[in-house]
C-alpha cells in the first residue's frame, strides 16, 4: 500500500471507497499473511461508503450470515452483533460482494481507491474470507484496487509520533462523535470518511 494521500483533486480520476469491517477476533499474528486464511478472524459485519465533494451518502451495511463459525462473547461486547442475530439477520458474503461491486458501477481496479482507517487489518479480514469461501472473482477484482491506511497518513500529518485510534483522531480533527456507535462498520465508515476529508483538507493547505 502506498503512502500516497488521495485528495480532492483527485476525486475526477478515481473511485474513492472508505470500508471497515467488524470480526469474531484478531489476527493470529499481526503480520499474517491474508492467504493463510486459518490465522484470520471471520468477518461479521462490512460497511462502505463513497466519497465526493458533497456530503457522503449513508454508508451500505451488511451483517453477515454466520458460515462455519460463530461470534465469541467477548467480540459482542465491542460490534454489539450476536451469533443469533447474525444467523437470523445476516446476508450470504456472495451477496455482500454483489452489492458491493454494484456501488463501484464500472469502475475498473485501478481507477478504485478504497481506503479503511486500518487498512493491514481490513483488508486482511476481506481478502481472507473471499479466499476461505471461494469467491475467486471478487478476491481477483479486490486485490487489484489500490488500498489506503488513514491511519497511517493521519500519524504522518498530525505528527501524532504514534497510531491513533480512530475516536481520538477524529477528536484532534475537531469531528463530533458523540452521537456515533463506535466499534460498528457504519458509523466507523462515516467517521472515517470525515476523518479522511479533514486530512484531505491539511495536505492540501500544507502544499499550497
Amino acid at each position: 500500500m502506498g503512502a500516497r494521500l488521495y485528495t480532492a483533486p483527485s476525486l475526477e480520476d478515481v473511485m474513492i471507497v472508505v470500508l471497515d469491517t467488524e470480526t469474531t477476533s484478531l489476527p493470529l499474528f499481526s503480520d499474517a499473511d491474508h492467504r493463510d486464511v486459518g490465522l484470520w478472524p471471520r468477518m461479521v459485519s462490512v460497511a462502505w461508503g463513497t466519497v465526493s465533494r458533497g456530503p457522503a451518502p449513508p454508508p451500505t451495511h451488511f451483517v453477515l450470515k454466520p458460515s462455519g463459525f460463530s461470534i465469541p462473547e467477548s467480540s459482542t461486547r465491542i460490534h454489539g452483533i450476536t451469533t443469533e442475530e447474525a444467523a437470523e439477520k445476516g446476508v450470504a458474503l456472495a451477496d455482500v460482494f454483489q452489492s458491493l461491486k454494484k456501488s463501484l458501477g464500472t469502475a475498473q481496479p485501478s481507477e478504485i481507491v478504497i481506503c479503511c482507517y486500518n487498512a493491514s487489518f481490513d483488508r486482511g479480514v476481506l481478502l481472507s474470507e473471499a479466499l476461505r469461501q471461494k469467491q475467486d472473482d471478487m478476491y481477483q477484482f479486490l486485490v487489484s484496487c489500490q488500498w489506503q491506511c488513514v491511519m497511517k497518513h493521519a500519524t504522518s500529518l498530525l505528527n501524532c509520533g504514534k497510531y491513533l485510534k480512530l475516536v481520538d483522531c477524529a477528536k484532534r480533527l475537531g469531528i463530533d462523535t458523540s452521537s456515533a456507535v463506535l466499534h460498528t462498520a457504519n458509523d466507523d465508515v462515516t467517521i472515517t470518511i470525515l476523518v479522511l476529508k479533514k486530512l484531505g483538507s491539511l495536505l492540501v493547505n500544507h502544499l499550497s
